[in-house]
């Protein structure tokens, strides 16, 4: 997630009053829930998830991590077809963060690797809380490399060290390079050159961007298109920026090369990703800094946005369209016939559980909206938004022929009563019969272990 700062106890207390008149006065009423309609079904090779066992969903909130005693971070592995009757989950260690937008797991093209990047490390067994998780956790180092051409027995292959907190991974649809975003800001874009789906070369480029809030290199994620020769970047989640990546005679990255200049696209951008035909780049806008880098940005952002830009080799870019979609976006998919975009939206389901942050409006639940989306034109239509139970969900994976959406669950409610042990893979059926398609939830889910956050699919 980002850069959500922390709502200390005396920062709340200054917010008291006006707590009160927004939690009251203008306090929205609780949507209804979106009923039970569907049938389980999700169709693929595999669906893979990763947990961040370190931190509960409100540690970005207070700082207290809460960690659940003998978690730790894992990649799970689910085999597909679904069967609802009898689930099989593989899990196995995968050093990983949610100190990131929900990028940092990827698949090889042919199905036979999966990639995780560590953005953070895991805090000493001692250590009960933070001032400041952006902060003070460690850093972290290491890409996990997975062999998950069986799904029902995958295996870790390899780590690697690569520059320190990288936030993205991404694998070219030719299956031969990754790109990465790392903190190091004398080489933010990291370029991973492939043989056999093993890193062979990893190669830091310094780029002239504007450092973070907090001294960090100014790429917050990335999107590799599927040509695996331009990269575009999220600039301190505010402007979008693109490159071209040139090689040497055996394929291997040499330089990268801006495309024009950055464009300004939104206030608190999040995950990018390029158009199922390459000719757009999609981004979700959390809002999360309407008032400032300052706690009350959480508290009363407004609700979020996709904006499409078309991208062009001559760096002519232009955003195509923007539509608003449900509070705090971060993760989303496209449909694999392009048609259809999901948003994730987790409201403001990270708030802490004191006053008046426990009486905020769009604190203990969570949405999807669903947008039709026209690849030549790069324009939406907003279709729905479908409320539901859920604390922190991240991301959202369709199957294999766009008929189901799978959705990464961080955990349910927040320990008032029980810490919570378990994150949930959700399952919804995309309907698209009728004069527009909508989505209709399942009920079904499956659990993995606490604190998952991002999904991709094995088609």
């Amino acid at each position: 997630m980002k850069k959500i700062l922390k709502y200390t106890t005396i920062a709340f207390t200054s917010l008291v009053t006006i707590g009160v008149v927004v939690g009251y006065a203008f306090y929205p009423k609780r949507p209804t829930m979106t009923p039970v309609t569907g049938t389980a079904a999700f169709e693929g090779s595999a669906l893979l998830g990763v947990s961040d066992a370190d931190i509960i969903a409100t540690g970005y909130a207070d700082g207290v991590l809460k960690r659940v005693e003998g978690k730790q971070d894992t990649l799970s592995v689910t085999p597909l077809p679904l069967n609802p009757q009898n689930p099989s989950v593989t899990e196995l260690p995968a050093p990983n963060s949610v100190i990131s937008w929900p990028l940092v797991l990827d698949v090889s093209p042919d199905g036979r690797f999966a990639y995780v990047v560590e953005t953070r490390g895991t805090p000493p067994p001692e250590v009960e809380a933070y001032e400041n998780v952006f902060l003070e956790f460690p850093e972290g180092n290491r890409l996990s490399v997975y062999d998950v051409s069986n799904p029902r027995n995958p295996k870790l292959i390899r780590t690697y060290e690569v520059p320190i907190n990288p936030n993205t991974v991404m694998v070219s649809g030719d299956g031969l390079r990754l790109a990465m975003a790392s903190d190091d800001t004398e080489g933010e874009i990291v370029i991973v050159d492939l043989e056999n789906g093993l890193p062979v070369e990893i190669k830091s480029f310094n780029i002239d961007v504007p450092q973070d809030n907090y001294g960090r290199g100014g790429i917050r994620s990335l999107a590799l298109h599927k040509n695996g020769k331009i990269v575009a970047g999220n600039i301190n989640n505010q402007e979008i920026a693109f490159w071209r990546i040139s090689n040497n005679e055996v394929g291997v990255a040499t330089s990268i090369t801006q495309m024009g200049q950055p464009i300004l696209v939104g206030n608190h951008l999040a995950e990018i990703a390029f158009s199922k035909d390459g000719q757009h780049l999609i981004t979700t806008d959390t809002k999360w800094s309407t008032r400032g880098n300052t706690p009350i940005s959480f508290l009363l952002n407004p609700p979020g946005e996709l904006a499409s830009i078309r991208w062009s080799e001559n760096g002519e870019h232009k955003i195509t369209d923007r539509v608003t979609v449900g509070y705090s976006p971060e993760g989303f998919d496209i449909s694999p016939q392009g048609d259809l975009i999901v948003t994730v939206d987790m409201n403001r389901s990270y708030l802490a559980t004191f006053f008046p942050a426990n009486i905020w409006a769009r604190r203990d639940y969570s949405s999807l909206t669903l947008v039709a989306y026209d690849q030549e034109t790069g324009t939406f239509k907003w279709l729905s938004e479908y409320h539901y139970e859920g604390i922190l969900p991240e991301d959202a994976a369709f199957d294999k022929n766009g008929e189901n959406v799978a959705i990464a669950i961080y955990h349910y409610g927040k320990g008032e009563d029980k810490l919570p042990e378990n994150g949930y893979i959700g399952f919804w059926n995309v309907n698209r019969s009728g004069s527009q398609p909508r989505l209709k939830q399942t009920g079904y889910t499956i659990p993995v272990t606490r604190g998952l956050h991002d999904l991709v699919i094995i088609p």
